[in-house]
């Protein structure tokens, strides 16, 4: 019994299909990282992530400092015209709790 040209022509091609199929296949296994590299991957990310939030850390508690300071000026420079406007209103006579306050003045004329 003689074999076909064409049959082994079939044979050879479908086994060379499934050797580069194995082969691939092998290939994608082996290029994925191994449980270690993938924590240090992990490990390596973790602490970058952390640097990043101690930096923001230290932004908000400069922000925070920055802020109270600007209060505590704002507060001084709101206090100080009040004190300035209730010596002025004290000099002219104006009652700060009078119906119309200055208006009535320019009414009197």
């Amino acid at each position: 019994m003689e074999i076909p040209d064409n049959t082994v022509g079939w044979l050879i091609g479908t086994f060379g299909a499934m050797v580069a199929w194995l082969v691939r296949l092998e290939a994608r296994l082996n290029s994925r990282p191994t449980r270690r590299e993938q924590e240090a991957i992990a490990a390596k990310v973790a602490m970058e992530v952390h640097a990043q939030f101690q930096e923001i850390k230290q932004m908000l508690e400069k922000q925070n400092e920055q802020s109270a300071l600007h209060r505590e000026l704002m507060g001084g420079a709101i206090s100080e015209i009040r004190t300035r406007v209730a010596v002025l209103r004290d000099r002219v006579g104006d009652d700060p709790l009078g119906e119309t306050g200055s208006f009535r003045r320019w009414n009197d004329r």
